[in-house]
């Protein structure tokens, strides 16, 4: 039958318990969960289920499996950096968690237990193996440093202290199953040696897991449901009835573990007080603490047909559950370090007077896959304008002054879309045409309008005309009259003139000098040529809109204003 004892491991013990400020760097983050497989026990040589190793994505909630392993039960998982080490049966395998490619194994019979601590894995064995109880492993090869045969049967989880590591185990009642007894062995890590066992009696019996917090050990004692404390420097031993099993770590002076049998719950050390005695209710067979969100990961398993793990908040409330391989044992967090994303420098060209919609992303990314948007035009062009087009462009448009071209420079600032403080910049080059010249340009002719003398009565013995002035033989020659008294100005488009006069403009072919068009328009005071557009604007006679704007081609009203 599968091992069905609580298995709890997290990110390195060392770290969870020694360390408060560094593991919760304002740049750090959970990048993913581990989760360990062991599949269904089978009796006979058929595996029809075997270990199968996965990983959670909090960001995106998904599952993915990404090896598979040919044995029938896991004991555990342990991440270091980009780092995976996981117990499976009779091998540690250790995973690039970039990859997730195996770079490395080594064959250890019956393994109980593994901690990851500081450059050492620590691992505990069963005693049928005829072998030593505990063998301690360099992460770095997997070579075999220190092998300790006075580690006896029921031995459980370490802890460091300095140079020394203090390994739990028992002393089994007859029958072979029961703990009746505890011990911590203790090494000298600089020596690589076993020194002692430490007897901690009955009330230690069934010691599994360690933790050190200020220079003392706490044993969580899953016969006796005692809480040991420990002092190493004076050997005294204090034990705490709060029938606690199966921890999960400790963590800023908490311990987290199964108390009274509802799940976990919070104890303060500090205090020595119960703070909650099940903030995650369930029969969990493997959890770890997410110090970056002070939240749970834990998993269940009926060891058949199911396996499934579940993302607690720090209030008890699941965030979100997922399916996993049968007999999910070992769990732990992969944190990683936020980067900054690569802001690059681009080059653009535009034509005078023309905007341009630059996509500076295109090149910008994100050593983490993390979304990037742009955030700031830091810089503002010298030769035009810049906008921020939904944090995604870049929007560009040369200033009309800058007839001459070249180039002009802005600055602009990209942020991590996860955290806002990661920020990176970047310079973008525009090329700005010329203005166009038209090929050989001259002055072809002057246009004028002339008003002539107003007269008080109705006769008019000086009409208004239209004439033109050629500069290479310095001749005028008027080309047209017009029954008014008075002018309000004349403008030329390419072709074509547009004269005010007095009461109605009227439109000019400058090719045949002809009238192609004309509009009445009352009180006319000042007209001005605007692109497509001619705009009039006119007296304040009675009714009489102040400024109108027609069509330059048809001479059709378009706008009124009054």
């Amino acid at each position: 039958m599968k091992n069905q004892k609580f298995t709890t491991l997290v990110i390195t013990l060392l770290a969870l318990c020694c360390f408060s400020g560094s593991i919760n760097a304002q740049n750090e983050y959970v990048e993913q969960v581990i989760v360990a497989s062991g599949g269904i026990f089978e009796p006979g040589p058929t595996n029809n289920s075997p270990a199968t190793m996965g990983t959670y994505d909090p960001f995106d909630a998904t599952y993915q499996v990404f090896d598979t392993i040919d044995v029938e039960s896991v004991q555990g998982v342990e991440v270091n950096g980009n780092t995976a080490f996981v117990a499976a049966q009779d091998t540690i395998v250790k995973y690039d968690l970039q990859s997730y490619e195996r770079i490395g194994s080594v064959t250890v019979n019956g393994i109980g237990h593994i901690d990851l601590i500081g450059d050492r894995l620590f691992v505990t064995k069963f005693s049928y193996t005829g072998q030593p109880l505990l063998e301690v492993f360099d992460q770095q090869n997997l070579n075999s440093e220190i092998q300790v045969s006075a580690i006896t049967e029921g031995a459980g989880g370490a802890s460091v202290i300095n140079d020394t590591a203090y390994v739990a185990h028992n002393i089994q009642e007859k029958n072979g199953f029961n703990d009746s007894t505890g011990r911590l062995a203790v090494l000298d890590l600089n020596n690589q040696q076993f020194k002692k066992n430490i007897e901690l009696g009955p009330q230690a019996a069934g010691i599994k897991q360690l933790y050190s917090y200020q220079g003392l050990l706490y044993g969580i004692c899953n016969e006796s449901g005692q809480l040991l404390e420990y002092d190493p420097s004076t050997g005294n031993k204090q034990y705490y009835d709060l029938q606690v099993s199966n921890g999960t770590a400790l963590y800023n002076g908490t311990l987290y573990a199964n108390f009274y049998g509802k799940g976990i719950g919070a104890y303060n050390l500090n205090q020595n007080s119960l703070n909650d005695t099940a903030i995650a209710e369930g029969s969990f067979i493997a959890s770890t603490f997410d110090s970056i969100n002070n939240g749970f990961y834990a998993s269940e398993t009926d060891f058949s047909t199911y396996g499934r793990a579940f993302r607690y908040l720090q209030n008890g409330t699941i965030a979100d559950s997922f399916s996993t391989g049968i007999s999910p044992e070992g769990i732990a967090v992969d944190y990683a370090q936020n980067q900054k994303p690569m802001a690059v420098n681009d080059q653009v060209s535009t034509e005078f007077e023309t905007t341009i919609e630059i996509s500076v992303l295109a090149n910008d990314s994100d050593p983490d896959q993390d979304s990037i948007s742009i955030t700031a035009i830091n810089q503002q062009p010298n030769h035009g304008n810049a906008l921020l087009k939904g944090h995604q462009y870049i929007s560009y448009t040369p200033s009309a002054s800058f007839t001459d071209g070249g180039w002009d420079t802005l600055t602009y600032e990209i942020c991590d879309y996860n955290q806002a403080s990661l920020c990176n910049t970047a310079e973008v080059a525009i090329y700005v045409e010329p203005k166009p010249q038209g090929p050989n340009q001259y002055v072809n002719e002057v246009i004028v309008a002339s008003g002539g003398i107003f007269e008080p009565d109705s006769t008019n013995n000086s009409p208004a005309t239209m004439g033109t002035y050629d500069p290479f033989d310095a001749t005028y020659q008027v080309f047209d009259t017009i029954d008014v008294e008075s002018t309000q100005g004349v403008e030329v488009d390419y072709n074509y003139a547009y004269a005010a006069l007095e009461d109605s403009v009227i439109k000019y072919d400058l090719q045949t000098y002809e009238r192609v068009n004309a509009v009445a328009i009352s009180g006319i005071k000042q007209i001005e040529l605007i692109g497509d557009q001619l705009f009039v604007s006119k007296f304040n006679f009675a009714g009489n809109p102040l400024t109108e704007v027609f069509s330059k081609q048809t001479l059709n009203s378009e706008i009124k204003v009054n």
